[in-house]
């Protein structure tokens, strides 16, 4: 197997014949020292990962500070983003000399309509990445606003015993105390996510655990 697919790789346990589809279709770029792979507010097309070399993730903060992680050989790139329908939020800037795989939007299309049984694995594994990308800052998400929403879906869950909770978006908004575009954003996510699904009156919890995750955090303390 490929070192792209090892068990920290959102395509872990595909089959040889699946990996072997993405291998003959994807494309591999090289990147010098400096140069940008993506920037942040780009859309992805597809997401990539990385064969040779290193990749710095840099997000500015309030502050005007840089923010950065760095990610290696064998590390995957842009898919939280891609799946969630989110800009990058990250400007990724190559260390040194490094060598990528990319998947494209098109290519990840005809995967899963040809491989249909990895994908809700993966978008459970994505949904994972998803929160801890959120807690580091490196999604185009307010980690304060992702909380609140969580919380209080939670709260109102407990107290009504169900997780279809009687919560409009415009209800939810004025609840938490932020602006209604902003939450129907994060809904928006959450939902492409399998986290939740909302409907005219009413926000469906489908993933408590990760609500839990959201809330309490991995450890549930």
């Amino acid at each position: 197997m490929h070192n792209f697919f090892s068990e920290s790789s959102p395509f872990h346990g595909i089959s040889e014949r699946a990996e072997n589809f993405l291998l003959i279709n994807g494309s591999y770029h090289s990147l010098e020292a400096g140069d940008c792979l993506y920037q942040a507010g780009q859309f992805m097309d597809g997401y990539y990962v990385i064969s040779e070399g290193a990749i710095h993730l840099q997000r500015k903060t309030g502050n005007h500070s840089k923010q950065t992680l760095l990610r290696t050989s064998g590390d995957w790139l842009g898919y939280v983003h891609y799946f969630a329908g989110l800009p990058s939020s990250a400007n990724a800037i190559a260390q040194k000399k490094t060598k990528v795989f990319h998947i494209s939007g098109t290519l990840s299309q005809r995967f899963f309509d040809r491989y249909p049984m990895f994908y809700q694995r993966m978008l459970k594994d994505i949904t994972r990445e998803y929160v801890d990308f959120a807690e580091h800052h490196l999604c185009e998400v307010s980690c304060d606003l992702q909380f609140r929403i969580a919380r209080q879906l939670l709260m109102k869950a407990i107290k009504t015993s169900t997780h279809e909770i009687p919560f409009t978006q415009a209800d939810l908004a004025g609840v938490i105390g932020a602006a209604q575009e902003d939450v129907d954003a994060q809904l928006k996510v959450m939902e492409k996510l399998g986290l939740i699904q909302t409907r005219y009156s009413k926000i469906i919890i489908k993933n408590t655990d990760q609500i839990n995750t959201m809330v309490f955090g991995s450890s549930g303390s």
